[in-house]
């Protein structure tokens, strides 16, 4: 299994253009996604 990990350093965080890119990305495999932000994970 591969794995990588990727920080966003902005203060407000991930837009969700960006956002929607990311999950569209991610759905073509097969995959677990979490997001975190100030220590909230989703």
């Amino acid at each position: 299994m591969e794995q990588a990990s990727f920080v966003v350093i902005d203060e407000t965080g991930i837009h969700a253009r960006p956002a929607t890119l990311l999950v569209q990305a991610a759905s073509k495999y097969s995959s677990d996604v979490q997001i975190e932000y100030t220590g909230k994970k989703s």
